[in-house]
């Protein structure tokens, strides 16, 4: 019988050591293909990992593995003192293959090689499809980049003969370059994959994508456009079921309220035919006990009718996606077609005590509301020219003119914001003039309505944060007219991506991003693109 490889989960609940409850019953099955778990950061898409990897156990339900499994994990700090060789499991067999090299080995390091006489090649082949082979085996990871660390776990994790490859965000701190080698990797593999990722690039190469939300668990076949597609069709009959449930409520309530309009209106024509004495006593006195038999049993079914409509009206409330669209002007923002923004000429930087220079005879001019993107490998000094544009640092030679006053520059870490304060209090901060109403009306129009505007930014994810920095700057009485964004969509779901590119396409002034995500820059019209 052909072995079939599947991860099954039944009935699998699982909740936080603070009693969150991040899984209820959920039953799911990873069969061959590939797949994609996306879902708003904090719905659990790393949890499941755990779940499966065994490094969480669910408080019920089961989890089964037909076959193995290699995880490239997300968070790669606990490995920060290991070396490349531990990574690979091989240090030991390294040490004793030095020994035996030597002269020095002693027979337990014949014992512990095992034969494994092509260890080093081996390595050293599995990092090249990672373009990482001229690192040494014995360099500790907390002595590379983010992206190098990142294509290590990789390199390992298809080296591997497992059934299934799950990878946890794996195009975090990947540039272009990488991104791509990844992407190539992933088409060409035969293992099955599942992928958490909020690349929609990568996104675009899978053949089924589950999405984790608040309702529960959806499964749609195909890639990310099919997706969309589907997720479109949904939401616009939801939307109908949201609308025919409001309707059916109003409906109900008016029906309800005719009707007790009636039998008021029979109860006062009793009234006065008494009152009267045209009517019998005893006829009178039976209708009214009639009434009041009929009153219960008709309160009962009206209160049954309410509680049907308003459930039908719950239900289509719970389905429905909120948008998450930025709809206004920011005319204070707009720069003039013609005016220089900013200027560089045969720029050169280094650092002190390096011979390296890292930007060598740049010239760049942005005139009016030109947005460019700044692209280039990690550690190319993307970064350190923005901060030459901003002023944070000074050139060694050349010449930069600013023909703007006012330019922010947004990182990746939303040092911008009082981490400690909440999104209010940050935003008086930067705008002191402006009362607490106006802030909270200022506010919501970035989405931060009623107790969110009250979060403290340390709790916030970091699309919020960047949400909550633009907010704080766009709608001051003296906004940037130039805006410098560096990689704005590391580490965000594709909700928080779609909102910030919805934010960015109301700014009028101009921009320069440096990212890696080339469907982000293509969503907010870049104009120009810098190679780095």
């Amino acid at each position: 019988m052909q072995h079939i490889s599947q991860i099954i989960i039944q009935n699998l609940s699982y909740k936080t050591p603070d009693d969150k409850s991040i899984f209820e019953d959920l039953t799911l099955t990873f069969g061959i293909g590939k797949t994609a778990i996306v879902g708003k950061n904090g719905s659990g898409k790393t949890t499941l990992v755990k779940l499966i990897a065994g490094e969480l156990s669910p408080n019920s339900g089961s989890i089964k593995l037909n076959g193995t499994a290699a995880i490239c994990p997300q968070n790669l700090n606990a490995f920060a003192h290991s070396t490349i060789a531990d990574v690979f499991d091989a240090t030991a067999k390294l040490y004793a293959l030095d020994k035996i090299k030597a002269g020095d080995a002693l027979e337990n390091d014949f014992t512990i090689l095992n034969d494994d006489w092509n260890i080093q090649e081996r390595i050293q082949k599995q990092l090249k499809a990672f373009d990482l082979e001229k690192l040494d085996l014995r360099r500790r990871l907390d002595s590379l980049s983010g992206g190098e660390i990142t294509k290590l776990w990789l390199a390992k994790t298809f080296a591997t003969n497992a059934d299934f490859l799950i990878l946890d965000e794996p195009t975090n701190n990947l540039d272009i370059t990488a991104r791509k080698l990844l992407y190539g990797k992933i088409t060409n593999c035969k293992k099955n994959l599942v992928i958490i990722s909020h690349d929609r690039k990568l996104l675009e190469l899978m053949q089924q994508i589950i999405e984790i939300t608040v309702a529960g668990i959806k499964i749609y076949g195909g890639n990310y456009s099919d997706y969309l597609q589907q997720k479109n069709t949904q939401q616009t009959a939801t939307e109908r079921q949201l609308a025919d449930a409001k309707k059916l409520l109003q409906k109900t309530k008016l029906s309800i309220q005719a009707a007790r309009e009636k039998r008021a209106e029979r109860e006062s024509q009793g009234m006065r035919l008494r009152k009267s004495g045209s009517q019998a006593p005893i006829i009178l006195d039976g209708m009214q006990q009639r009434a009041t038999k009929n009153q219960g049993a008709l309160a009962t079914r009206e209160e049954h009718m309410l509680d049907k409509a308003q459930k039908s009206l719950n239900e289509a409330k719970v389905n429905i996606e909120i948008s998450e669209e930025f709809k206004f002007s920011l005319p204070e923002t707009k720069v003039p077609n013609g005016k220089i923004v900013v200027c560089l000429e045969q720029v050169d930087f280094s650092y002190p005590n390096s011979n390296k220079q890292i930007v060598n005879n740049f010239n760049l001019t942005i005139t009016g509301p030109e947005r460019i993107a700044i692209t280039g490998a990690n550690g190319s000094g993307k970064t350190t020219l923005v901060k030459l544009i901003t002023g944070g640092l000074t050139q060694a030679n050349g010449k930069i003119t600013r023909g703007i006053e006012n330019i922010r520059y947004l990182d990746q870490h939303a040092s911008l914001l009082d981490q400690t304060l909440s999104v209010l209090d940050n935003f008086r901060a930067f705008n002191p003039q402006i009362k607490e109403t106006e802030a909270c009306f200022c506010l919501a129009r970035f989405l931060f309505r009623n107790r969110d505007a009250l979060k403290i930014v340390m709790n916030l994810s970091n699309g919020e944060k960047t949400r909550a920095m633009l907010a704080c700057i766009l709608m001051a009485k003296q906004p940037p007219q130039l805006l410098i964004l560096d990689e704005p969509t590391n580490h965000m779901d594709i909700a928080s991506i779609t909102a910030i590119e919805s934010a960015l396409n109301c700014y009028e002034g101009a921009m320069i991003v440096i990212s890696h995500d080339e469907i982000f820059i293509e969503n907010i019209a870049i104009t120009k693109t810098i190679p780095f």
